[in-house]
């Protein structure tokens, strides 16, 4: 059964990634800032809002999964592609068994489906201590390392603001399993900010910063 579930789960994200590629056809920046200025770039920060949720809605606290990852980076260029980081760390000093420490770094390719939804397709390396921190996870998780291909979606609230969450297919080894392949649920809901980094910003801190360093370097008696 478990093999079944892996081959339908794999079938699922080249399926989602073809379709992608095939209603891809514009290429349009899809943030208006990068449609004026294709030299834009956009940071997307984001957060895991799920420890909060978990908090404010009554569940079974003791077995929740929050997700692999506290906090995320995305810079999205003008092409649609993006570089990111993830980090998630949890350190329980009274049981270690639930600590662990998540780091991927990964890029891929946001695609338009509407106005308000995106969809996000790419690979990620992925290195981890512990366990991925999701339902799935196990005592036999202590670690591991590996890649494997994400899909995820995001809901824009405002032109800045967006929530977002994915799914990831990790195929790797891990400290008891030489050879694993493991699909990561959904489970973590972000929330986003962008911030525009415009090349009149860019230059003018760069300029800013040579001007500081050329300052620097004379003797102080022509300083003053």
């Amino acid at each position: 059964m478990k093999k079944v579930i892996l081959f339908l789960t794999i079938g699922f994200f080249w399926y989602s990634l073809g379709w992608a590629q095939q209603n891809d056809s514009k290429k349009e920046a899809i943030f208006e800032v990068q449609k004026v200025d294709s030299t834009a770039i956009v940071n997307q920060f984001g957060m895991n809002l799920t420890p909060l949720l978990v908090q404010l809605i009554p569940l079974n606290r003791g077995t929740t999964r929050t997700g692999p990852y506290g906090f995320s980076y995305n810079r999205v260029n003008a092409k649609n592609k993006f570089f990111r980081l993830g980090l998630g760390v949890l350190i329980n000093d009274e049981d270690l068994n639930n600590s662990h420490l998540n780091l991927r770094i990964g890029g891929g390719k946001i695609r338009k489906i509407s106005e308000k939804w995106h969809l996000t397709t790419g690979w990620d390396f992925v290195i981890f201590g512990g366990s991925f921190n999701v339902p799935s996870s196990n005592e036999d998780d202590d670690g591991g390392i590996g890649f494997g291909p994400f899909m995820g979606l995001q809901y824009y609230l405002t032109k800045d603001i967006s929530l977002s969450t994915e799914s990831f297919l990790f195929m790797g080894t891990t400290v008891n399993t030489p050879v694993t392949f493991r699909v990561i649920p959904p489970v973590s809901l972000f929330v986003n900010i962008n911030f525009v980094a415009t090349p009149k910003k860019r230059f003018r801190n760069r300029n800013r910063s040579i001007q500081n360093m050329e300052e620097d370097s004379k003797p102080f008696i022509e300083r003053n």
